[in-house]
């Protein structure tokens, strides 16, 4: 069920439930009943404990009554801008929740009748949703831009964050003989034979038909002991004969790269959403902060006992 759906719940009529009065903002005010909805919608089957079960549960109402008191206060905004939002675009946005989730008219009805709201009210939610979401791309989104020289910037000074790890690629030769393996080892190691030739006629071991081909792995992902036997081995070399599961085993290194710093361009993109998200946060944090500054809030949320 998408989030959109259930989000939204605290839409729901207070009129259906006697309610208790958690906050005030600006005349309008937020009910116990809202409040728990969200409550539902954030961390259902949370209750109500002792201790710091009771304390955490406390902490989660509040940061949801702070988030809701900010929904308020844009969705005050929006009615103030006059925001418009038609039938039309309300009913697209149904379409797309009912296509999203796979749902027929009727199952989407129950889902919204599940959260305790009949299909208008649904509407309304949707629609002061909407009204916000066009407030906010006004007035935060559209104000954050992020240049070239900041993203270079940041590439520079998070090197760490950009290097590909360590990896190598590896072949294998596994047989019941230790001797047999030692001699292909010299073998291969004189330039009689190349390793994949050797891993083809003799090993019993896997991708033995691809030439004992293991594949490419992470270094960190190899055992602590193939580690320490292929520790500062290049492509070409192998490493000594080691029993393998009751059988003798000889491993050769087909290429290694070491950790190596991805190229700007490489990367580019992924710094951009980086530094997006956070400036985009911290817009939203300052547009909310002035919004919040000029409200007349009346917090009630510790005396509803």
């Amino acid at each position: 069920m998408t989030g959109l759906l259930i989000c939204l719940a605290a839409g729901a009529s207070p009129a259906k439930l006697v309610n208790r009065i958690v906050a005030v903002v600006n005349g309008e005010i937020i009910t116990l009943h809202e409040l728990q909805q969200q409550l539902s919608a954030n961390a259902p089957g949370m209750e109500q404990g002792g201790g710091d079960e009771g304390q955490r549960s406390q902490a989660m109402q509040r940061r949801v009554l702070e988030a809701m008191i900010n929904d308020t206060l844009v969705k005050q905004q929006a009615d103030k801008f006059e925001i418009d939002v038609s039938d039309v675009e309300v009913q697209n946005q149904i379409d797309q929740i009912q296509s999203e989730n796979g749902l027929s008219q009727s199952e989407l009805r129950q889902a919204i009748q599940d959260q305790g709201m009949d299909m208008e009210e649904y509407r309304q939610a949707l629609r002061d949703e909407i009204k916000k979401n066009r407030v906010l791309s006004s007035m935060v989104r559209q104000k954050v831009v992020v240049a070239e020289d900041e993203m270079r910037s940041y590439y520079d000074k998070h090197q760490d964050q950009f290097r590909r790890p360590k990896t190598v690629g590896l072949r294998i030769i596994v047989h019941p003989s230790r001797e047999r393996v030692k001699q292909v080892r010299r073998a291969v190691a004189s330039g009689d034979m190349s390793f994949a030739q050797a891993a083809a006629s003799v090993s019993q071991g896997p991708g033995a038909d691809q030439g004992g081909r293991l594949g490419s792995f992470e270094w960190k992902d190899l055992k602590p002991d193939w580690r320490r036997m292929l520790d500062g081995l290049q492509a070409g070399q192998m490493t000594p004969v080691f029993s393998l599961q009751g059988n003798a085993a000889l491993l050769a290194v087909e290429d290694v790269a070491d950790k190596q710093v991805q190229p700007f361009e490489a990367v580019k993109d992924k710094i951009r959403q980086q530094i997006y998200g956070q400036k985009l946060e911290d817009r939203y944090q300052e547009y909310i902060q002035g919004l919040r500054e000029k409200a007349v809030i009346d917090l009630r949320l510790e005396q509803t006992g």
